[in-house]
Formats: C-alpha cells, structure tokens, sequence
C-alpha cells in the first residue's frame, strides 16, 4: 500500500487502512511509551488512547511523516501526564520524577525515538526467521528460557537449540546493519524481555 493511499484510506475512513497504520505503528509507539513511564501494561493502555486520537484525526494527514510525528508526540505528552498523575497520587516517589526529568528532556525524547526505530527494524527482521528459529531465538531472548527448557517444551535436543540460536544469531548479523546488529547485541545481553508486545 502506497503512502497515497494511505492518507485517502484514512480520510475515506477504511478500517482496514487505519489497522494497516496500527499494526505498523503501534509495537514501535508501545516500546517508546515504556521506555518512557517503565511500564509496559500501562503504556500499552496509553498507546491505545493515542491511537484512538489518531482515529479522531485521520482526516488531517497529509503525509506518513505527519502521522508518525503525532504518534510520538502525543504519545510523549500521554506519557508526560500519566507520570504528574502518579506522582500527585504517591508524593514523593522519587521514580516519578526521574521519568518527568526524562520527558522533559527534549534530547533524552529524541534517543527513546532513535531506540524505537531501530527495535522496530530489529523486530521485522526476527520475524523473518524461519519458524523453528523464530521460536527458539524468542524462547531464549523474549522468555529468558535455557536451553535445556527449550529442549523439553519443544521435544528437541540441546544441541538443536544451541544450533537454531547460532543460526538465527548468524542471519541477523548479515541483514541488519552493523549499527543494528549492535543494538540487538545489547538488548540480547540485557535481556529482551521488556519489550515482548513487538513480537
């Protein structure tokens, strides 16, 4: 579907155009929001909201570029106001007010976008795995699992596990670019488990 079609879609209020925008927009929208408040059931619900306002909207789109601007700054400005809610109910919790110096940090914004971008295209390759692969990689990325729990809840070996890692390991290596790959690298020895909902 092109861009054009897109925009007359949502102007011509095509469900099936404005899920096309959801499906694509709203992993990226949802680790974004996390990232910023750290808590994904929370963000998931203030995703939901700001996409309800793109709904709203839709007729004022002229371009993908404006759509996704308005997803990260409302997105932003949910998230901003849901952490003055939670520290006006809990004065005096110091997380609060660290994630509002983060919001309000303009280059600290900016990063979280970057780091968006880049899991969403990480997060396409992943799907792109063969399937036995794909599940392995997010048994033992997205779930923490060992090998060996793997091996049983699949009826695999070890040895099967181990190599379907390396495999999918080695295949996202070649199609991701290096700055990417590195990325992954990262969220692979921290964990990927914050951000389950991409996948």
């Amino acid at each position: 579907m092109t861009e054009r079609e897109i925009i007359e879609g949502l102007k011509g209020d095509l469900q099936c155009v404005f899920d096309r925008v959801f499906d694509e927009f709203f992993p990226q929208m949802q680790f974004f929001a996390t990232r910023l408040i750290g808590d994904g059931e929370e963000a998931r619900d203030i995703v939901n909201q700001v996409f309800l306002s793109l709904w709203n909207l839709r007729s004022r789109f002229e371009t993908l570029v404006n759509i996704k601007a308005f997803l990260y700054i409302t997105t932003r400005n949910h998230c901003f106001n849901y952490l003055r809610r939670r520290q006006r109910q809990q004065a005096g919790k110091k997380e609060y007010e660290s994630r509002l110096a983060v919001i309000a940090d303009e280059h600290n914004v900016e990063l979280r976008m970057i780091e968006s971008e880049v899991m969403q295209k990480i997060y396409d390759k992943i799907e792109e795995l063969p399937n036995r692969c794909k599940q392995i990689f997010k048994l033992t990325y997205l779930e923490g699992l060992h090998a060996g729990e793997i091996a049983k809840q699949l009826n695999i070996s070890t040895s099967t596990v181990t190599t379907q890692r390396h495999i999918a390991i080695k295949y996202l290596k070649a199609v991701l670019s290096e700055e990417d790959f590195l990325a992954l690298l990262l969220l692979v020895d921290g964990g990927l488990s914050i951000i389950p909902h991409f996948c």
